[in-house]
């Protein structure tokens, strides 16, 4: 014989705040997530002050410098960036730029095995 679970009191646990995987682009504001390939939806504004990045090119695309909502600071290779007064959406492929330190005259620990992720657009709006 089944004895039924007394009910309790106690609140449900929360909601995981992990995406449910997509067969399309999904979310991820904090870049620390992306995987070179993945294709990610992400929101930001076009950067007033750049950092400095690794950099490659995109054939028929411009490169922007991209602050994300998460405080990081990436690049975008994008066709026409909309003029947005606020955040901009961008669903993007996620590329891995690799190489060595861009610090001049200084030995440095950093070598060719370096990476950065940066995002090649495929669409762009404001998203105020």
């Amino acid at each position: 014989m089944t004895v039924p679970e007394p009910a309790s009191d106690a609140p449900s646990p929360a909601p995981s705040a992990t995406p449910a995987p997509t067969a399309s682009a999904e979310t991820q504001p904090d870049s620390r997530t992306w995987r070179a390939g993945a294709e990610v939806i992400a929101r930001g504004k076009l950067s007033k002050v750049p950092w400095q990045h690794l950099m490659t090119s995109v054939p028929g695309k411009k490169s922007e410098y991209f602050d994300l909502e998460d405080g990081s600071q990436t690049v975008i290779y994008v066709k026409d960036a909309p003029d947005c007064s606020g955040f901009l959406r961008v669903e993007a492929t996620v590329l891995s730029v690799r190489g060595a330190s861009k610090r001049p005259g200084r030995e440095t620990k950093v070598d060719d095995s370096y990476e950065e992720l940066q995002l090649d657009v495929k669409t762009a709006r404001c998203d105020d």
